[in-house]
């Protein structure tokens, strides 16, 4: 009966945190994730603080990491426990009365996973089983700590593009206003091109590091919320029959770029938003994700 309630738990518990890890890591476009929970919820919970409301991303990834390695030690102290303290060997004040509980076999899976081994309980000789488990376990948790690693080093660089485009479009809207030079007059398609590549390499962002929607800027300038509408403006300017054949394929281009970025956050972020009903309406779903970030124009 013991083996009904440890071990075959532990053996579930392991194997939806490895199916939560793939998804976050190998195939962030499925939805309904654990991260997609945590990072929703978190941003909900700092959103009722605009102050703090810059600290939601990073806290969402933290607590994400957290719970893969939380779930992936409890799920082995569960399978550890099936077999606790028959096959372990219990030194010091182990051998007291919480060595023979949960709490025990969590403390021993913790340190395997981080490798700390202190040795105050450790595995029998002659459990050959468990020897083997904890040594799959400390794998996992080497691979655990690599992938967390790798997470965070790589979603920063896609915040850095995301916040890059913000400002420049920014910038240059302050730059056309102040000296009053059209922005798309002369070779006006250039500019538009390169725009459209920076919103195309978003969209690839958000598809691979969603958690980065819930990263906040408090500098409008840095907002990539506060950004897009005036990007909508833009192509729309550039689309006008006055300008050239060229500086109208790149503003349509633009426009296309837009209309599909504004897509995947309808879909992956937006779809039960109110006054975004449909991902066809890009300006509903751009004042939607302002709104959501609490900017307004």
């Amino acid at each position: 009966m013991r083996a009904l309630w440890t071990l075959a738990p532990g053996i579930c518990v392991i194997a939806f945190a490895f199916t939560e890890i793939f998804s976050d890591l190998f195939h962030p476009t499925q939805t309904g994730s654990l991260s997609d929970w945590v990072g929703r919820t978190v941003f909900r919970l700092f959103r009722r603080r605009p102050s703090l409301l810059s600290g939601a991303g990073p806290a969402a990834l933290v607590i994400v990491i957290f719970l893969w390695v939380f779930l992936q030690a409890f799920g082995f102290s569960l399978i550890y426990l099936y077999r606790f303290p028959q096959d372990f060997r219990l030194t010091g004040d182990s051998g007291s009365g919480l060595a023979h509980g949960l709490f025990s076999t969590l403390y021993f899976s913790l340190q395997v996973m981080t490798t700390l081994g202190l040795g105050d309980i450790m595995p029998k000789a002659t459990a050959e089983w468990l020897k083997f488990t904890v040594t799959f376990e400390a794998l996992v948790g080497l691979a655990l700590v690599t992938a967390s690693v790798s997470s965070i080093v790589m979603i920063y660089p896609a915040l850095s593009r995301m916040r890059l485009l913000a400002r420049r479009t920014t910038m240059m809207m302050h730059a056309a206003r102040d000296t009053g030079i059209d922005l798309i007059q002369g070779s006006g398609e250039n500019l538009l091109g390169d725009l459209a590549l920076a919103v195309i390499q978003t969209r690839v962002d958000f598809i691979h590091f969603p958690i980065i929607y819930y990263f906040h800027s408090d500098h409008r300038r840095s907002s990539l919320a506060s950004s897009l509408p005036k990007l909508v403006r833009l192509a729309d300017t550039g689309s006008r029959a006055t300008s050239s054949e060229h500086v109208q394929l790149a503003a349509a281009t633009l426009r296309a770029s837009l209309n599909d970025l504004a897509a995947t956050m309808h879909d992956r972020f937006l779809r039960h938003t109110q006054g975004t009903t449909s991902q066809d309406d890009t300006s509903a779903i751009f004042r939607a994700y302002a709104e959501d970030h609490v900017i307004r124009e």
